[in-house]
């Protein structure tokens, strides 16, 4: 069970990194993570206003998502390379 969701959170922190192109953004995920442990999901029984919240989450989640984490909001240093170098450059051997 733990390599599930460990792999989850790992691909997780990889797209957080790759779209803000800084490494604080998923160190402060990964702390935040480990300070609030695994969700209790068999507490979900005990009330309605529970399973609302816990919908809402993780719809929030989603929807937030990608808009937090535009790469036009951090400024990411790592896509700064010209493309057109890139491509004039070709295959380095």
């Amino acid at each position: 069970f733990q390599a599930c969701y460990t792999t989850i959170f790992g691909i997780y922190a990889s797209y957080i990194y790759l779209r803000t192109g800084h490494l604080i953004a998923p160190f402060i995920s990964h702390a935040f993570c480990n300070f609030m442990g695994l969700p209790e999901v068999h507490r979900l029984a005990d009330s309605n206003l529970l399973k609302f919240v816990y919908v809402a989450g993780i719809l929030g989640f989603i929807y937030f998502l990608v808009p937090l984490t535009d790469p036009k909001i951090y400024n990411p240093y790592i896509w700064d390379y010209p493309q057109s170098k890139v491509l004039s450059q070709g295959p380095s051997l």
